[in-house]
Protein backbone atom coordinates (compact mmCIF):
# COMPACT_ATOMS: atom_id res chain seq x y z
CA UNK A 1 0.00 0.00 0.00
CA UNK A 2 1.32 3.48 -0.81
CA UNK A 3 2.25 5.76 1.36
CA UNK A 4 1.49 10.06 1.74
CA UNK A 5 4.04 11.51 -0.42
CA UNK A 6 4.77 8.05 -2.56
CA UNK A 7 5.86 8.12 -6.19
CA UNK A 8 4.73 5.08 -7.78
CA UNK A 9 6.15 4.11 -11.18
CA UNK A 10 4.54 1.88 -13.49
CA UNK A 11 6.07 -0.21 -16.26
CA UNK A 12 4.82 -1.29 -19.51
CA UNK A 13 1.63 -3.41 -19.44
CA UNK A 14 -2.04 -3.50 -18.92
CA UNK A 15 -3.12 -3.36 -14.82
CA UNK A 16 -6.21 -4.75 -13.75
CA UNK A 17 -7.78 -4.95 -10.39
CA UNK A 18 -7.74 -8.13 -9.02
CA UNK A 19 -10.90 -8.02 -7.46
CA UNK A 20 -14.17 -5.51 -8.16
CA UNK A 21 -13.39 -2.89 -4.93
CA UNK A 22 -16.96 -3.10 -3.04
CA UNK A 23 -18.08 1.04 -4.99
CA UNK A 24 -16.27 -0.64 -8.18
CA UNK A 25 -13.33 2.08 -7.92
CA UNK A 26 -9.89 1.18 -6.68
CA UNK A 27 -9.66 3.95 -4.09
CA UNK A 28 -6.90 6.65 -3.28
CA UNK A 29 -8.00 8.14 0.09
CA UNK A 30 -6.34 10.84 1.81
CA UNK A 31 -2.68 10.67 -0.09
CA UNK A 32 -0.58 12.69 -1.92
CA UNK A 33 0.54 10.31 -4.16
CA UNK A 34 2.29 11.05 -7.76
CA UNK A 35 1.85 7.89 -10.42
CA UNK A 36 4.16 7.56 -13.28
CA UNK A 37 3.73 5.11 -16.13
CA UNK A 38 6.04 4.65 -19.33
CA UNK A 39 8.54 2.69 -18.08
CA UNK A 40 10.48 0.17 -19.88
CA UNK A 41 10.41 -3.23 -17.69
CA UNK A 42 14.01 -2.77 -15.38
CA UNK A 43 12.83 0.96 -15.03
CA UNK A 44 15.90 2.39 -16.84
CA UNK A 45 13.82 4.22 -19.66
CA UNK A 46 10.87 6.37 -19.55
CA UNK A 47 8.76 7.04 -22.74
CA UNK A 48 5.02 6.77 -22.38
CA UNK A 49 4.45 6.41 -26.17
CA UNK A 50 6.88 3.65 -26.62
CA UNK A 51 6.39 1.56 -22.86
CA UNK A 52 2.11 1.57 -22.95
CA UNK A 53 1.08 1.41 -19.13
CA UNK A 54 -2.98 0.95 -19.49
CA UNK A 55 -4.97 0.87 -15.99
CA UNK A 56 -7.82 -0.93 -17.18
CA UNK A 57 -11.19 -1.54 -15.69
CA UNK A 58 -12.10 -4.61 -17.45
CA UNK A 59 -11.98 -7.48 -14.89
CA UNK A 60 -13.24 -9.75 -16.78
CA UNK A 61 -10.77 -10.23 -19.77
CA UNK A 62 -13.53 -9.59 -21.98
CA UNK A 63 -13.43 -6.68 -23.66
CA UNK A 64 -13.36 -6.81 -27.64
CA UNK A 65 -12.05 -3.65 -29.48
CA UNK A 66 -12.01 -2.99 -32.62
CA UNK A 67 -8.27 -2.15 -34.70
CA UNK A 68 -8.15 1.32 -33.65
CA UNK A 69 -10.10 1.13 -30.02
CA UNK A 70 -12.46 3.06 -30.49
CA UNK A 71 -15.08 1.07 -30.08
CA UNK A 72 -15.97 -2.09 -27.50
CA UNK A 73 -18.20 -4.72 -26.67
CA UNK A 74 -18.51 -6.16 -23.49
CA UNK A 75 -17.18 -4.32 -21.16
CA UNK A 76 -20.74 -3.15 -19.07
CA UNK A 77 -19.40 -5.68 -16.16
CA UNK A 78 -16.25 -3.57 -16.21
CA UNK A 79 -15.06 -2.30 -13.05
CA UNK A 80 -14.30 2.29 -12.37
CA UNK A 81 -11.10 2.60 -12.36
CA UNK A 82 -9.95 5.05 -9.59
CA UNK A 83 -11.76 6.89 -6.81
CA UNK A 84 -9.87 10.05 -5.81
CA UNK A 85 -11.09 11.04 -2.31
CA UNK A 86 -9.50 13.65 0.02
CA UNK A 87 -6.35 13.63 -1.74
CA UNK A 88 -3.58 15.26 -3.79
CA UNK A 89 -2.74 13.54 -7.09
CA UNK A 90 -0.65 13.82 -10.18
CA UNK A 91 -0.94 11.02 -12.46
CA UNK A 92 1.74 11.50 -15.71
CA UNK A 93 2.22 9.21 -18.95
CA UNK A 94 -0.82 6.77 -18.60
CA UNK A 95 -4.02 5.30 -20.73
CA UNK A 96 -6.68 4.58 -18.69
CA UNK A 97 -9.04 2.24 -20.58
CA UNK A 98 -12.18 0.32 -20.42
CA UNK A 99 -13.60 1.68 -17.16
CA UNK A 100 -17.46 1.37 -16.31
CA UNK A 101 -19.90 2.80 -13.54
CA UNK A 102 -23.59 2.71 -13.18
CA UNK A 103 -23.94 6.21 -11.82
CA UNK A 104 -20.33 8.08 -11.92
CA UNK A 105 -17.38 7.79 -13.96
CA UNK A 106 -16.30 4.74 -16.08
CA UNK A 107 -12.65 6.01 -15.31
CA UNK A 108 -11.91 8.59 -12.29
CA UNK A 109 -14.35 10.17 -9.70
CA UNK A 110 -12.70 12.79 -8.03
CA UNK A 111 -14.63 13.23 -4.74
CA UNK A 112 -12.69 16.11 -2.92
CA UNK A 113 -8.97 17.10 -3.29
CA UNK A 114 -6.82 17.88 -6.30
CA UNK A 115 -6.23 15.66 -9.74
CA UNK A 116 -3.23 16.90 -12.13
CA UNK A 117 -3.36 14.77 -15.27
CA UNK A 118 -0.26 14.76 -17.39
CA UNK A 119 0.08 13.08 -20.80
CA UNK A 120 -2.64 10.45 -20.29
CA UNK A 121 -5.17 9.14 -22.64
CA UNK A 122 -9.26 7.98 -21.30
CA UNK A 123 -10.51 6.08 -24.16
CA UNK A 124 -13.40 3.18 -24.26
CA UNK A 125 -14.75 4.42 -20.59
CA UNK A 126 -17.99 4.63 -20.02
CA UNK A 127 -21.01 5.96 -17.33
CA UNK A 128 -24.54 5.13 -17.15
CA UNK A 129 -24.68 8.44 -15.50
CA UNK A 130 -22.16 11.34 -15.57
CA UNK A 131 -18.51 11.41 -16.65
CA UNK A 132 -17.52 8.77 -18.86
CA UNK A 133 -13.89 9.74 -18.63
CA UNK A 134 -13.91 11.59 -14.97
CA UNK A 135 -16.62 13.05 -12.60
CA UNK A 136 -15.63 15.79 -10.41
CA UNK A 137 -17.63 17.11 -6.99
CA UNK A 138 -16.85 17.92 -3.03
CA UNK A 139 -14.80 21.36 -4.10
CA UNK A 140 -12.49 19.22 -5.86
CA UNK A 141 -9.84 20.67 -8.40
CA UNK A 142 -8.70 18.83 -11.76
CA UNK A 143 -5.91 20.03 -13.61
CA UNK A 144 -5.15 19.03 -17.36
CA UNK A 145 -1.69 18.81 -18.64
CA UNK A 146 -1.42 17.17 -21.91
CA UNK A 147 -4.71 14.93 -21.72
CA UNK A 148 -6.50 12.95 -24.54
CA UNK A 149 -9.90 11.87 -24.61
Amino acid sequence: MAAIGDEIWVAAGTYVPTATPSDGYTPINQKTLTIRGGYSSDFTQRDPDTYVTIFSGDVNNNDVYNADYTAVTGNTDNAGIFKVINSIVLIDGVTLRGGYATIYSGAIWLHGGELTLVNCIFNLNLSEGWGGAFYVDGGSQLRNAGLRI
